[in-house]
């Protein structure tokens, strides 16, 4: 049997695009994935994260990271970890 989405993880998806829309990306990738997750405070990460640290200013962190200069796209050359910059 095939697993499918559930209406939660489709509206996330759907989200995720429109994040990845509204910044000029041609890709959906997992930063975009995570700040959909992020804005919906029912969700179960949202929830685990929430009682660590708060999830604005994981949000504002991942925005900066993805705003920043060293912020890898699929249309830049990918490191490899620990591959000097």
């Amino acid at each position: 049997m095939t697993p499918h989405p559930t209406p939660r993880l489709s509206a996330i998806l759907r989200r995720a695009e429109e994040i990845a829309v509204s910044r000029g990306h041609g890709y959906v990738g997992v930063e975009h994935v995570q700040l959909a997750i992020l804005e919906d405070p029912g969700s179960i990460p949202t929830q685990i994260i929430a009682q660590l640290v708060d999830p604005g200013e994981v949000t504002r962190r991942l925005d900066t990271l993805m705003n920043s200069e060293s912020y890898n796209t699929p249309t830049t050359r990918a490191r490899r970890i620990g591959e000097p910059r």
